[in-house]
């Protein structure tokens, strides 16, 4: 194997494992979010404080929470796009192999090749996790929203 073939194969697999490393850190950030946003929409509800502004004051970290770590998750998401894209250029290098193009084919809802075989994929069924994570963080500050104003009106 030439020095430069041998350059490509650690280069992509390089991209891949840092790939990977972000992609298991975006979803700690997300299992963070949902355990911190239970946390205190469930302290504040389930307790007895009589103290209003202090159940206001958690929900507004909740609130401070959660965009936060949508800012962090969306960075996440925007190196993860960095890294596939430098696997790709390494994979043209590494024909036959197409695992990432692929790959990417199968996230669009596009057809998707493995080998010589050809799979469709349903269009339908194709949400994208960034879009997800989104519509949850948007109902998590929603929540906080509500319980706010349900203390402060109630």
């Amino acid at each position: 194997m030439s020095e430069q073939a041998e350059n490509i194969r650690v280069g992509y697999q390089a991209a891949l494992d840092v790939a990977n490393c972000e992609n298991k850190l975006i979803w700690s950030e997300f299992n963070n979010l949902i355990l911190i946003n239970s946390i205190v929409v469930s302290a504040t509800i389930l307790s007895n404080l009589d103290y209003i502004f202090v159940k206001i004051i958690f929900h507004a970290l909740g609130i401070l929470i959660s965009l936060l770590l949508y800012f962090a998750i969306r960075r996440g998401f925007k190196y993860l796009d960095f890294y596939k894209r430098n696997a790709r250029l390494f994979e043209k290098d590494l024909s036959p192999l197409k695992m990432i193009s692929e790959g990417k084919n199968l996230a669009e809802g596009m057809e998707y090749t493995v080998g010589e075989e050809k799979f469709p994929c349903n269009k339908w069924l194709n949400i994208k996790a960034r879009c997800v994570i989104s519509l949850i963080i948007l109902l998590l500050v929603l929540v906080h929203f509500l319980c706010i104003f349900f203390w402060i009106f109630n």
